[in-house]
């Protein structure tokens, strides 16, 4: 039928639908019982729709395994997409858009305190309580790890990944 069950006949198609990098893959390596599906933890791995075939108790059973779905309109923004893992880290050309929804939503105190860092304290009235600065955070991050260009300037897109 339509649902994917056709029990009249004891087979059933089971399909694994999702955003990219949740373990379909991997979930579907678990049920087959051993591993046939390639599987990375960089999003992207699957490119294009697999079926499987599986006997469960006397019954036909179809996996189908597809590649992540993203649809843009439902996520907020391209930083958003980058910093949930659901676009590749290595498609970020600029680094500034995910950096600030990072600061937007960990206080400087844990950023502070889980990487060691220690970010300017704005010293001018109007800007007490502001945010860091994209680039205070990369600049402090890149520089505690040591991330240096050829020419010896900090590497903020490494810093950023």
């Amino acid at each position: 039928g339509s649902s994917g069950i056709n029990a009249e006949y004891g087979q059933y198609t089971i399909g694994l639908v999702g955003y990219p990098n949740v373990g379909k893959s991997s979930t579907l390596n678990s049920l087959l019982q051993e591993k046939r599906v390639q599987v990375s933890s960089t999003p992207g791995k699957t490119k294009h729709f697999q079926t499987f075939k599986l006997k469960l108790d006397g019954m036909d059973v179809t996996l189908c395994d597809c590649p992540g779905l993203v649809f843009p309109n439902l996520a907020a923004s391209k930083s958003e997409m980058f910093c949930n893992g659901i676009l590749p880290i290595d498609h970020m050309r600029d680094c500034v858009g995910p950096i600030s929804y990072l600061i937007e939503k960990i206080p400087r105190i844990v950023l502070e305190s889980v990487y060691g860092m220690k970010l300017p304290v704005p010293d001018i009235e109007l800007e007490k309580g502001r945010l860091p600065y994209p680039h205070e955070v990369l600049r402090e991050y890149g520089a505690l790890r040591g991330f240096m260009t050829t020419r010896g300037t900090l590497d903020e897109s490494r810093a950023a990944r």
